[in-house]
Protein backbone atom coordinates (compact mmCIF):
# COMPACT_ATOMS: atom_id res chain seq x y z
CA UNK A 1 0.00 0.00 0.00
CA UNK A 2 1.15 3.50 -0.63
CA UNK A 3 2.56 5.86 1.62
CA UNK A 4 -0.29 7.97 0.94
CA UNK A 5 -2.89 5.09 1.49
CA UNK A 6 -1.58 4.46 4.92
CA UNK A 7 -2.22 7.86 6.01
CA UNK A 8 -6.04 7.95 4.99
CA UNK A 9 -6.85 5.13 6.86
CA UNK A 10 -9.74 5.65 9.47
CA UNK A 11 -8.41 3.17 12.15
CA UNK A 12 -5.01 2.56 11.65
CA UNK A 13 -2.76 0.62 14.33
CA UNK A 14 -6.01 1.02 16.96
CA UNK A 15 -7.17 -2.24 18.31
CA UNK A 16 -10.40 -3.76 18.15
CA UNK A 17 -11.73 -7.35 19.48
CA UNK A 18 -15.06 -8.58 17.78
CA UNK A 19 -16.67 -11.37 19.31
CA UNK A 20 -18.17 -13.61 17.02
CA UNK A 21 -16.01 -12.93 14.03
CA UNK A 22 -15.75 -15.85 11.90
CA UNK A 23 -19.19 -15.87 9.98
CA UNK A 24 -21.90 -13.24 8.94
CA UNK A 25 -22.20 -9.81 10.65
CA UNK A 26 -18.73 -10.35 12.62
CA UNK A 27 -16.73 -11.82 9.65
CA UNK A 28 -17.68 -8.95 7.39
CA UNK A 29 -16.56 -5.93 10.51
CA UNK A 30 -13.41 -8.10 11.47
CA UNK A 31 -12.48 -7.65 7.27
CA UNK A 32 -13.31 -4.17 7.60
CA UNK A 33 -11.77 -2.70 10.44
CA UNK A 34 -8.62 -5.25 9.14
CA UNK A 35 -8.89 -2.78 5.67
CA UNK A 36 -8.92 0.31 7.35
CA UNK A 37 -5.64 -0.91 9.63
CA UNK A 38 -6.62 -1.96 12.40
CA UNK A 39 -5.40 -4.29 14.61
CA UNK A 40 -8.18 -6.76 15.22
CA UNK A 41 -8.58 -9.62 17.98
CA UNK A 42 -11.63 -11.51 16.77
CA UNK A 43 -12.97 -14.43 18.51
CA UNK A 44 -15.22 -17.61 18.21
CA UNK A 45 -15.55 -21.39 19.02
CA UNK A 46 -14.81 -22.72 15.48
CA UNK A 47 -10.95 -22.71 15.56
CA UNK A 48 -10.18 -23.84 12.14
CA UNK A 49 -12.10 -21.19 10.70
CA UNK A 50 -10.94 -18.81 13.07
CA UNK A 51 -7.17 -19.67 12.11
CA UNK A 52 -7.96 -19.32 8.28
CA UNK A 53 -9.50 -15.87 8.63
CA UNK A 54 -6.86 -14.92 10.64
CA UNK A 55 -4.45 -16.04 7.71
CA UNK A 56 -6.36 -14.88 5.06
CA UNK A 57 -6.48 -11.41 6.08
CA UNK A 58 -2.84 -11.12 7.58
CA UNK A 59 -1.81 -12.11 4.34
CA UNK A 60 -3.83 -8.82 2.59
CA UNK A 61 -3.50 -6.27 5.44
CA UNK A 62 -3.21 -3.54 5.92
CA UNK A 63 -3.87 -4.16 9.47
CA UNK A 64 -3.73 -7.63 11.45
CA UNK A 65 -5.95 -10.10 12.30
CA UNK A 66 -5.86 -12.36 15.79
CA UNK A 67 -7.45 -15.11 16.17
CA UNK A 68 -8.67 -16.27 19.94
CA UNK A 69 -10.37 -19.53 20.38
CA UNK A 70 -13.69 -18.29 23.04
CA UNK A 71 -17.06 -19.76 24.20
CA UNK A 72 -18.81 -16.44 25.06
CA UNK A 73 -20.99 -18.48 27.02
CA UNK A 74 -18.04 -19.00 29.77
CA UNK A 75 -17.18 -16.30 31.56
CA UNK A 76 -13.34 -17.22 32.33
CA UNK A 77 -13.06 -17.28 28.28
CA UNK A 78 -14.34 -13.60 27.69
CA UNK A 79 -11.88 -12.60 30.12
CA UNK A 80 -9.28 -14.52 29.12
CA UNK A 81 -9.78 -12.50 25.35
CA UNK A 82 -9.56 -9.44 27.15
CA UNK A 83 -6.38 -10.28 28.80
CA UNK A 84 -4.77 -11.74 25.85
CA UNK A 85 -5.41 -8.42 23.80
CA UNK A 86 -3.84 -6.30 26.50
CA UNK A 87 -1.14 -8.60 26.69
CA UNK A 88 -0.14 -8.69 22.91
CA UNK A 89 -1.44 -4.91 21.74
CA UNK A 90 -1.28 -2.93 25.32
CA UNK A 91 -4.55 -1.45 24.75
CA UNK A 92 -8.35 -1.79 23.19
CA UNK A 93 -9.66 1.02 21.44
CA UNK A 94 -13.11 -0.80 20.48
CA UNK A 95 -15.02 -3.24 21.53
CA UNK A 96 -17.85 -5.34 19.25
CA UNK A 97 -20.06 -7.60 20.85
CA UNK A 98 -21.32 -9.35 18.15
CA UNK A 99 -21.25 -12.98 19.32
CA UNK A 100 -25.22 -14.69 19.09
CA UNK A 101 -28.00 -16.45 17.33
CA UNK A 102 -31.76 -16.40 16.36
CA UNK A 103 -33.27 -19.35 16.84
CA UNK A 104 -35.48 -20.86 14.66
CA UNK A 105 -39.58 -19.93 15.39
CA UNK A 106 -41.09 -21.78 18.42
CA UNK A 107 -44.22 -21.26 19.59
CA UNK A 108 -44.01 -19.75 23.44
CA UNK A 109 -45.48 -22.22 24.34
CA UNK A 110 -43.27 -24.36 23.41
CA UNK A 111 -39.72 -22.30 25.17
CA UNK A 112 -38.04 -23.90 28.07
CA UNK A 113 -36.43 -22.16 30.92
CA UNK A 114 -33.19 -23.88 29.55
CA UNK A 115 -33.84 -22.65 26.17
CA UNK A 116 -34.82 -18.90 27.79
CA UNK A 117 -31.29 -18.75 29.59
CA UNK A 118 -29.05 -20.39 27.44
CA UNK A 119 -30.43 -17.45 24.44
CA UNK A 120 -29.81 -14.95 27.54
CA UNK A 121 -26.52 -16.12 28.32
CA UNK A 122 -25.03 -16.05 24.43
CA UNK A 123 -27.20 -12.93 23.49
CA UNK A 124 -26.91 -10.48 26.34
CA UNK A 125 -25.18 -11.60 29.51
CA UNK A 126 -21.84 -12.34 27.29
CA UNK A 127 -22.27 -8.49 26.24
CA UNK A 128 -22.39 -7.40 29.89
CA UNK A 129 -19.33 -9.59 30.66
CA UNK A 130 -17.28 -8.65 27.55
CA UNK A 131 -17.97 -4.70 28.85
CA UNK A 132 -17.43 -5.42 32.09
CA UNK A 133 -13.46 -6.53 31.42
CA UNK A 134 -13.25 -4.14 28.59
CA UNK A 135 -13.91 -1.00 30.34
CA UNK A 136 -11.23 -0.64 32.36
CA UNK A 137 -8.89 -0.44 29.29
CA UNK A 138 -11.49 1.37 27.11
CA UNK A 139 -11.40 4.10 29.72
CA UNK A 140 -7.64 4.60 29.28
CA UNK A 141 -8.31 5.64 25.31
CA UNK A 142 -11.77 6.66 25.48
CA UNK A 143 -12.59 4.06 23.15
CA UNK A 144 -16.22 3.05 22.23
CA UNK A 145 -18.44 -0.03 23.03
CA UNK A 146 -20.41 -1.22 19.87
CA UNK A 147 -23.31 -3.61 20.74
CA UNK A 148 -25.11 -5.36 17.66
CA UNK A 149 -29.14 -5.18 18.19
CA UNK A 150 -31.69 -6.03 16.02
CA UNK A 151 -34.84 -4.24 14.73
CA UNK A 152 -36.91 -6.90 16.34
CA UNK A 153 -36.05 -5.17 19.79
CA UNK A 154 -38.05 -1.99 18.53
CA UNK A 155 -41.10 -4.09 16.15
CA UNK A 156 -41.31 -7.03 18.06
CA UNK A 157 -40.87 -10.77 16.15
CA UNK A 158 -43.59 -13.79 16.15
CA UNK A 159 -42.37 -16.78 17.76
CA UNK A 160 -39.01 -15.41 18.85
CA UNK A 161 -39.96 -14.72 22.57
CA UNK A 162 -36.53 -15.16 23.92
CA UNK A 163 -34.38 -13.53 21.03
CA UNK A 164 -36.59 -10.41 21.28
CA UNK A 165 -35.97 -10.05 24.50
CA UNK A 166 -32.22 -10.46 24.42
CA UNK A 167 -32.22 -7.58 22.32
CA UNK A 168 -34.75 -5.24 24.44
CA UNK A 169 -32.48 -6.09 27.35
CA UNK A 170 -29.47 -5.33 25.44
CA UNK A 171 -30.69 -1.61 24.51
CA UNK A 172 -32.08 -1.22 27.48
CA UNK A 173 -28.48 -2.49 29.32
CA UNK A 174 -26.45 -0.30 27.60
CA UNK A 175 -28.62 2.66 28.38
CA UNK A 176 -27.62 2.25 31.56
CA UNK A 177 -24.52 1.93 31.43
CA UNK A 178 -24.79 5.31 29.49
CA UNK A 179 -25.99 6.78 32.56
CA UNK A 180 -23.52 5.39 35.02
CA UNK A 181 -20.72 5.88 32.99
CA UNK A 182 -21.94 9.30 32.81
CA UNK A 183 -22.58 9.57 36.35
CA UNK A 184 -18.88 8.86 36.72
CA UNK A 185 -17.27 11.01 34.32
CA UNK A 186 -17.24 14.78 33.63
CA UNK A 187 -17.77 14.55 30.23
CA UNK A 188 -20.82 13.48 28.25
CA UNK A 189 -20.51 9.56 27.23
CA UNK A 190 -22.27 9.01 23.92
CA UNK A 191 -25.13 6.31 23.85
CA UNK A 192 -26.68 6.49 20.28
CA UNK A 193 -29.04 3.87 21.13
CA UNK A 194 -30.37 3.17 17.75
CA UNK A 195 -27.94 3.59 15.17
CA UNK A 196 -29.65 2.06 11.98
CA UNK A 197 -26.45 1.29 10.96
CA UNK A 198 -24.32 -1.94 11.02
CA UNK A 199 -21.69 -2.45 13.45
CA UNK A 200 -17.85 -1.91 11.06
CA UNK A 201 -20.05 1.41 10.12
CA UNK A 202 -20.37 2.79 13.44
CA UNK A 203 -16.80 2.68 14.18
CA UNK A 204 -15.26 3.06 10.88
CA UNK A 205 -17.64 5.09 8.75
CA UNK A 206 -17.52 2.60 5.95
CA UNK A 207 -20.12 -0.02 4.87
CA UNK A 208 -19.70 -3.91 5.18
CA UNK A 209 -21.21 -5.67 2.44
CA UNK A 210 -23.03 -8.51 4.41
CA UNK A 211 -26.82 -8.07 4.48
CA UNK A 212 -28.50 -9.92 7.46
CA UNK A 213 -31.97 -10.66 6.23
CA UNK A 214 -33.92 -12.80 8.76
CA UNK A 215 -34.96 -16.08 6.36
CA UNK A 216 -39.23 -16.01 6.51
CA UNK A 217 -39.51 -12.68 8.26
CA UNK A 218 -42.15 -9.99 7.24
CA UNK A 219 -40.65 -7.04 7.46
CA UNK A 220 -43.00 -3.81 7.42
CA UNK A 221 -42.70 -1.73 4.28
CA UNK A 222 -39.81 0.88 3.98
CA UNK A 223 -37.35 -0.98 6.48
CA UNK A 224 -36.23 -3.96 3.49
CA UNK A 225 -33.98 -5.98 4.96
CA UNK A 226 -33.17 -6.76 8.75
CA UNK A 227 -30.09 -4.56 8.81
CA UNK A 228 -28.59 -5.10 12.92
CA UNK A 229 -29.44 -1.69 14.55
CA UNK A 230 -25.85 -0.89 17.17
CA UNK A 231 -25.86 0.66 20.19
CA UNK A 232 -22.44 2.46 20.68
CA UNK A 233 -21.32 3.69 24.26
CA UNK A 234 -18.50 6.09 24.37
CA UNK A 235 -16.65 5.80 27.69
CA UNK A 236 -14.76 9.10 26.50
CA UNK A 237 -15.75 12.48 25.22
CA UNK A 238 -18.83 11.75 24.15
CA UNK A 239 -18.49 12.69 20.34
CA UNK A 240 -19.68 9.68 18.68
CA UNK A 241 -16.27 8.59 16.56
CA UNK A 242 -13.22 6.69 17.66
Amino acid sequence: MEPGAQSSLRYRDKVAIITGGTTGIGQGTVRVFVSQGAKVVFCAKDVGAGNALEAELNSVGPGEAFYVACDVTKEEQIKNLIDVTVQKYGRIDCLVNNAGVHPPPQKTDDVTAEDFTSLLNLNLVSYFLASKYALPHLRKTEGNIVNVASLVAVIGQNDAVPYVATKVGGLLRFRSLNVYLSCRKRNPVSCKALLHRRPAEVATGYPIPVPYPIPGYPYPAGYGYGYPFATLVRPGTGTGRP
